[in-house]
């Protein structure tokens, strides 16, 4: 097997000739380079040889968990040669974790960081790396506040609740709507109680309130709720499991699931990343095993065959049962 090249950019592949090493573990680095996959990079993911972190967070289906088998898709897969990479000439390759933070967020904003770095190549028409600082990226997930002690709750009584038979989301953006609410579940006494007159002062008094409306949306089922709640004109809709959103009829109707046949795992289902135009998420790679193409990139950056092999023994390299060598 030969490395796969997407050799010129086209209307729905713009990144097609731009390679990416992608030394980044858990979400938001993955999903990054599997943006920029879509678009039409050449990905290489570089991990360390016990693998990515995310490739034990959660469920293991073979060498994978849900949030690797997803995020990882689209790239060739080669294990961190450590310090021998650095004897090059080059970095040492070593993965980064990132922190607890808003992860897709992230990712599209180091996606987005590379977008504008790639018009910038382009327009000098002349080949360079394109060195991204995705710190910046980290602290724009971060939720901010002012003040001492944590962050105040936004839009009180918005949130989650269960049904007598399941969850639903309710959602206010104004003071008039609250009122309705309150009308809409037969409650008109906490629309005139003052500890809960507007946003700010119900944030304050949120233990107080919270638990009464939890205790009155346990009443009755979800749908039968949704009908109160509509008729108000209030913004509301059912929480769905991750099976009834796949057989939801707009979801099948407009194509929104992308199943993916993963070797070791099987059927991988991920929502489809919104704003790509064409369905080219249905043609990637599965996530692959680790360190599956490992003699594929180290050949073509370069090293000899013997090499190699000397690294896999070593366990400086891995190579996957079945990969290419």
């Amino acid at each position: 097997m030969t490395i796969e090249r997407k050799l010129s950019p086209t209307h729905e592949a713009p990144y097609a000739g731009l390679r990416v090493l992608d030394f980044g573990q858990g979400i938001a680095s993955p999903y990054c380079a599997m943006l920029l996959g879509v678009y039409g990079a050449d990905v290489i993911k570089v991990e360390p040889p016990q693998g990515d972190w995310s490739r034990f967070l959660g469920t293991t289906y073979g060498s994978h968990t849900t949030l690797s088998a997803v995020y990882n898709r689209d790239r060739l897969e080669c294990v961190d040669p450590g310090d021998d990479v650095g004897d090059r000439g080059a970095d040492p390759m070593r993965g980064a974790v990132v922190a607890d933070i808003d992860r897709h967020q992230a990712g599209e904003r180091r996606n987005d960081a590379v977008r504008a770095r790639n018009r910038r190549r382009r327009a000098l028409d002349r080949r360079q790396s394109l060195p991204i600082d995705f710190r910046p990226a980290w602290s724009q997930g971060r939720r901010t506040y002012s003040g001492g002690g944590g962050p105040r709750a936004l839009n009180v009584p918005a949130g989650l609740y269960q049904t007598a038979d399941g969850w639903m989301m309710v959602t206010l953006v104004n003071e008039p709507q609250y009122k309705r609410l309150c009308a809409a579940i037969g409650r008109d006494d906490l629309a005139s109680d003052p500890r809960f007159a507007d946003f700010v002062r119900r944030a304050d008094a949120v233990d107080a309130l919270i638990p009464q409306l939890r205790e009155v949306f346990l009443t009755q089922p979800t749908d039968a709720w949704l009908a109160r709640l509509h008729a108000a004109d209030l913004i509301a809709e059912r929480i769905l499991n991750p099976g009834e959103w796949l057989r939801n009829a707009h979801v099948e109707a407009t194509r929104a699931a992308v199943c993916q046949q993963t070797p070791g795992v099987g059927p991988v289902y991920s929502p489809r990343t919104p704003g790509i135009a064409s369905f080219s998420e249905d043609d990637l790679r599965p996530a692959p095993d680790i360190g599956r193409d490992s003699y594929e990139v180290l050949l073509e950056a370069g090293f000899e065959r013997g090499a190699i092999d000397d690294l896999v023994k070593a366990g400086a390299v891995r190579q996957a049962k079945g990969g290419t060598v």
